[in-house]
C-alpha cells in the first residue's frame, strides 16, 4: 500500500489525506434507533402527547413492534418515559423558579407529594436541595413551602 504509483503527482497523497480528514470531521453520524425514539419520545413528553400509541405512531409502527424493539433494547415503555420524565424534572428543578405544584404538574406528577417522592428516589435528597445547589429560589407559594 505504501508503494508509489506511477505517473502519480508528488504530493497527492498529502492533498488526498488531507481532504479524507476533512471529510470524515465534517460527516454527521447516523442515528441510532434508540436515539430517534428518544427524540420522538422527549417531543411528545413537551408537546404533553406522551402514550405509546402517539409515539408508535410517530415512529410508524404499531405499539407492540415498539414494546419488542424497546426490549430488544434491554428496556422497557415504563423505563424509557421515568427516564424523560426525571431528565425534564430536573431540569425544571435547576433552571427555573416554578413552584412544585408546576413542575408536577408539567411532568405528569398527580401532586407535589409523588415529585418529591420521585426526587428523592433518583437523587436520594429534596427538590429544596436541588435548587439550593443550582442557586435558584423557588416562588414562594403556601403549599410550595418545604419544597
Amino acid at each position: 500500500m505504501r508503494a508509489p504509483l506511477p505517473k502519480a503527482q508528488p504530493g497527492l497523497d498529502r492533498i488526498l489525506a488531507r481532504q479524507a480528514a476533512l471529510t470524515i470531521a465534517s460527516a454527521q453520524p447516523a442515528l441510532l434507533w434508540q436515539d430517534r425514539f428518544r427524540m420522538v419520545l422527549d417531543s411528545a413528553f413537551r408537546e404533553d402527547a406522551v402514550s405509546l400509541e402517539q409515539v408508535a405512531q410517530r415512529l410508524a409502527l404499531s405499539p407492540r413492534t415498539l414494546q419488542r424493539r424497546l426490549g430488544e433494547h434491554g428496556t422497557t415503555w415504563r423505563d424509557e418515559v421515568e427516564a424523560v420524565r426525571q431528565e425534564h424534572t430536573m431540569e425544571l428543578l435547576r433552571a427555573t423558579d416554578l413552584p412544585l405544584r408546576s413542575v408536577a404538574a408539567r411532568v405528569g406528577y398527580s401532586d407535589m407529594c409523588a415529585l418529591r417522592r420521585a426526587v428523592r428516589r433518583w437523587e436520594g435528597r429534596a427538590p429544596r436541595d436541588i435548587r439550593n445547589e443550582a442557586g435558584v429560589t423557588a416562588t414562594p407559594m403556601g403549599a410550595d413551602a418545604g419544597n
